[in-house]
């Protein structure tokens, strides 16, 4: 099981159990809730406008406790009683600056749940513990903590979840977390870390290190942490991993590596991690993928590599991913693709190339065996100019296609002929000023189609009925007027959307259609252009 985020361990102590809080002054115990026993109603308890701990009378049945407090005065912990003993959850988030004695929690050896965060402290030390403390979960997140000493570590020996999030810290000494042998999730993102050294955590299974200042990571950034699932290392200017650097963790789900400075990648770098499922690299600097560079990733699913400066595809880079289902690789610089490229993938749904550079695709790109999982392909925004008859020709079982914003003047019907189960067609914004009947007869299935903003004056007659057509957009052509009113006419009979919210068309802002000499729709594009309607459009 991944674990998404630490915060969702701290509950609003407001709503412990489904059990809302009365919150007025000082201490209320919470209303009695019908169905709930005497017992569980004096568990729960919220303290307002409290400027020391040891003011409040405590319970020796309390369990859980939340203190509000709106003074700008420090809020005191000393000298706590040991009515206090039985308490297993503390939340003090919401007090604002916090001073702590040298004796702070020891009355609490009960504790289980600690949430300290955004209380100012400069630092925590293993004697405001007991020596025998059970605590389990420590937010400390949001604070000026530079340091993690050592006899605080030592202190915290039963500790799963730790929150260092949002501090000061520097460094993060070898053996600093040795002794957090329970430690199952560890969050110390927007800190000032340059290193990292990890070791020996048997139970770690969550590790986050977003926002710092990591610019190299290598083998001994992290060994002996067999059941890492989940690792974080986003926005660092992290720009070498060596190989085998993350090989010991064996169970690892997910890795985010995004938003990083990353221009090379070793063909080794994710050696022994044959059960990783998600990969995130978008946001980086790379430039090229090896041969086979994902070779050892059997089980990935899920892989971005969008918004790098990817020019070209090796074709043997995805070769082994049998088992991945979404690719990004939008926002790069791809200017072509070649032969078989995504054609090990036969287990691909999506895949996103818009806003690349591609000019042109050949046949075989898919390669000439089918890939009967993918259903999205989105190639918009790009400054494709000729698709190969047989570009799509292993993609049967494509239901969205995405073409829009490119440079397309014609459209072959053996194009679309292979796609059976199209259901939303986007062609909007291309340079195409005719559509063949033979085309349009080809897409007799699709529910969606958007031909908007190309050079198209009239459609052709069709024997298509287009059973399935919900919605078209069709603005921004230069339509004849009659031709214009004969396809209103028919969608509207159809009940078929067209009238697109916002658009500048429908509101008088923009034309609509050019208003021609003859009542008729002229249908020979020759005529079209001897009439000059497309120059009488442009020019309204």
């Amino acid at each position: 099981m991944l674990i998404n985020s630490f915060m969702s361990i701290f509950l609003f102590m407001g709503m412990a159990n489904g059990v809302p809080f009365n919150i007025n002054l000082k201490c209320l115990e919470s209303t009695p809730v019908d169905g709930q026993s005497f017992q569980e109603q004096q568990e729960q308890v919220v303290c307002t406008d409290i400027q020391e701990l040891k003011d409040v009378n405590g319970q020796r049945n309390w369990k859980h406790l939340i203190v509000f407090n709106e003074n700008k005065q420090a809020f005191q912990i000393n000298d706590i009683n040991s009515n206090f003993s039985a308490l297993e959850t503390l939340d003090l988030s919401r007090i604002g600056e916090l001073e702590l004695n040298d004796d702070a929690f020891k009355a609490m050896q009960n504790l289980l749940f600690l949430n300290i965060s955004g209380t100012g402290i400069e630092s925590l030390s293993g004697i405001h513990f007991s020596p025998y403390n059970k605590l389990e979960n420590l937010d400390a997140s949001w604070n000026t903590l530079t340091e993690l000493r050592f006899d605080l570590k030592s202190r915290l020996l039963y500790l799963q979840y730790g929150n260092f999030s949002h501090n000061a810290l520097t460094k993060i000494e070898e053996d600093d977390w040795k002794v957090f042998q329970k430690l199952k999730c560890l969050h110390l993102d927007n800190n000032e870390l340059k290193t990292v050294s990890f070791h020996d955590y048997p139970q770690l299974q969550v590790l986050t290190l977003s926002d710092n200042r990591i610019e190299e990571l290598t083998v001994k950034s992290f060994s002996g942490l067999q059941r890492m699932e989940e690792l974080n290392i986003t926005s660092n200017p992290l720009r070498h991993i060596g190989k085998h650097t993350f090989s010991s963790m064996t169970q690892l789900k997910a890795l985010n590596l995004s938003a990083n400075s990353l221009e090379l990648l070793d063909v080794d770098v994710f050696a022994g991690l044959n059960r990783l499922l998600c990969l995130d690299l978008n946001s980086n600097d790379l430039k090229e993928l090896a041969e086979n560079q994902f070779q050892y990733l059997i089980k990935l699913q899920y892989l971005d590599l969008s918004r790098n400066r990817l020019t070209a595809l090796n074709s043997t880079a995805f070769k082994h991913l049998s088992s991945l289902r979404k690719l990004y690789l939008h926002e790069n610089d791809l200017k072509a693709l070649t032969t078989n490229t995504f054609a090990w993938l036969t287990a691909l749904d999506t895949l996103d190339l818009s806003q690349n550079s591609l000019e042109y695709l050949d046949a075989d790109l898919f390669g000439s065996s089918t890939l009967p999982r993918l259903k999205k392909l989105i190639l918009k925004t790009n400054n494709i100019k000729r698709l190969h008859p047989f570009a799509f020709a292993s993609l049967p079982f494509i239901q969205y296609l995405s073409l829009g914003n490119n440079e397309l003047t014609t459209l072959d019907v053996r194009m679309f002929a292979p796609m059976r189960r199209l259901d939303k067609l986007h062609l909007g914004n291309n340079l195409l000023e005719v559509i063949q009947p033979e085309v349009l007869d080809s897409l007799t299935d699709v529910g969606e189609l958007l031909i908007d903003n190309n050079r198209l004056s009239f459609l052709p007659d069709t024997n298509a009925t287009f059973p399935r057509l919900r919605k078209v957009s069709i603005e921004g052509n230069p339509w004849q007027c009659p031709c214009l009113n004969e396809l209103m006419e028919f969608l509207e009979i159809r009940q078929i959307s067209y009238v697109r919210d916002h658009s500048p068309y429908y509101s008088g802002k923009r034309p609509l259609c050019v208003v021609t000499s003859v009542d008729a729709c002229v249908k020979d594009i020759s005529l079209v252009k001897e009439y000059g309607i497309e120059d009488i459009y442009n020019t309204a």
